[in-house]
């Protein structure tokens, strides 16, 4: 008798840590999943206008070549920079994948193949537009990669 007090203690015991152990795994996901959309909301979503010296591409994704180019072609700059370019393609190879880019633009555009990550491209930027002699740049990264590559910018060129 008294053993089966125990148990029923131990088992209703056991049951309502259960239902807090499921209880909390439930709100954590829906926390995480909230934050993660308020995130998402807060994303950079486009260009916002403004005109620089400089027009730096940080390669990787689809989209940043052209997105870069179309920039250059409004004349938000006065040059560009494609960063992280691997180097072993050719530059006719490269702007093969630009048809858009006029012989005039091409003259504007530097190209970077020293980088191969995110650190790499802001000390790559860094040193192009010091031979330059820029103070601004528009950055044309992903969404998801901008505050990262920000951040590293930041870090290395200090202004």
């Amino acid at each position: 008798m008294k053993n089966q007090k125990i148990n029923i203690f131990f088992t209703q015991r056991a049951q309502k840590w259960f239902f807090y152990f499921l209880f909390s795994i439930f709100l954590f996901g829906w926390l995480w999943l909230a934050s993660f959309f308020y995130w998402i909301h807060h994303l950079p979503k486009e260009y916002n206008g403004w005109t620089a010296e400089a027009i730096i591409i940080l390669t990787g994704a689809k989209g940043r070549l052209s997105a870069g180019t179309e920039l250059l072609k409004e004349n938000k700059a006065k040059a560009l920079l494609i960063s992280g370019v691997n180097a072993q393609l050719s530059d006719r190879a490269l702007f093969y994948q630009m048809p858009s880019i006029s012989q005039q633009l091409k003259k504007r555009v530097s190209v970077g193949k020293e980088a191969s990550n995110t650190i790499g491209n802001a000390i790559e930027a860094k040193v192009w537009m010091e031979e330059k002699n820029y103070q601004s740049a528009i950055i044309v990264t992903s969404n998801w990669h901008m505050d990262r590559a920000m951040l590293e910018l930041s870090h290395i060129m200090e202004d």
